[in-house]
């Protein structure tokens, strides 16, 4: 996720001339086909060489803990800041801490018969340590302690929440080694991000380490209509080139910068933090309903 702690600090994003938006099929009259040979028919993504490695559907939810569940496959905060505390737990300029029961004592997350909900509340013990003094309580799972990969396809179905101050997203991101307190700028791919304020765009953005000590940005914006109702959001990493999915249609497109190191997954709802989306004091809870997130390799 484009983050503050994980990138200089940026300017507002601007709004290219007309946008990217997401064509029927029957629109496109010339296939794409990416650098690393993966057919597609027009500019729909071929899964045909898609072999799953992580699946899931969110039937019940395996968090991770050292002691009690060390081979869980979701963790709850990041891995810097080690061992888990709220400086694991937010980045700076955000409004949220990421929770659970075991922590504090919140739950944020909400199994339901469609799949997962991510729900970020106003906090209702703002003096406790453990929540930082952060205005809102929120989740985040990670993959860290279970699952990392280097290229092929990644894929989250969401709902997402058009409130201003909601800032979700689907991410990939070189692991962190807890031994280490600072954020590595090893390399990230956002496969989606969404501002609540305005909800008619994602972003689809890159950071990589450019090998002088700089970690150069870039973010595309891609028009997509009623992002609060379930879309696929996939990004699809090679050697040669980063292309982005929602629905399965191709929606956007870069050379691969430099982004060759295995990369966990990320799936969080934090609340402002990025291009002016403070949440107003009248917001309402938000909610991120996450139906499935898969990972595949290229055959």
């Amino acid at each position: 996720m484009a983050r503050s702690s994980f990138r200089p600090t940026l300017k507002a994003p601007e709004r290219p001339a007309g946008g990217l938006r997401i064509l029927a099929l029957a629109a496109i009259a010339l296939a794409l086909v990416p650098a690393s040979g993966l057919a597609m028919t027009g500019d729909r993504l071929d899964r045909s060489r898609l072999v799953s490695t992580f699946s899931e559907r969110f039937t019940a939810l395996d968090l991770y803990d050292a002691a009690k569940n060390p081979r869980g496959r979701w963790k709850t905060s990041y891995d810097f800041g080690w061992p888990a505390n709220a400086s694991s737990r937010t980045l700076d300029g955000e409004y949220e801490v990421y929770s659970d029961k075991a922590y504090n004592g919140v739950d944020p997350f909400r199994l339901l018969k469609t799949g997962l909900a991510i729900i970020a509340a106003k906090d209702a013990a703002p003096s406790d340590p453990r929540n930082g003094g952060k205005a809102y309580t929120s989740g985040l799972l990670t993959t860290s302690a279970s699952f990392s990969q280097r290229y092929g396809y990644f894929e989250m179905q969401a709902s997402l929440p058009a409130v201003p101050g909601a800032w979700p997203a689907f991410w990939l991101n070189a692991p962190f080694d807890p031994k280490v307190t600072t954020a590595q700028h090893n390399g990230e791919i956002d496969v989606m991000e969404f501002l609540g304020g305005d909800p008619s765009r994602i972003y689809c953005s890159l950071h990589w380490p450019d090998g002088r000590g700089g970690y150069p940005f870039s973010t595309d914006q891609v028009l997509v209509s009623d992002e609060t109702r379930p879309h696929a959001y996939g990004v699809l990493w090679t050697a040669d080139a980063i292309v982005w999915y929602v629905d399965g249609v191709e929606v956007n497109r870069r050379p691969n910068p430099g982004l060759h190191t295995p990369m966990i997954m990320l799936l969080n709802l934090a609340a402002g933090g990025w291009n002016n989306n403070v949440p107003p004091p009248s917001a309402p809870s938000m909610r991120m309903l996450v139906y499935r997130v898969d990972a595949y390799r290229i055959r």
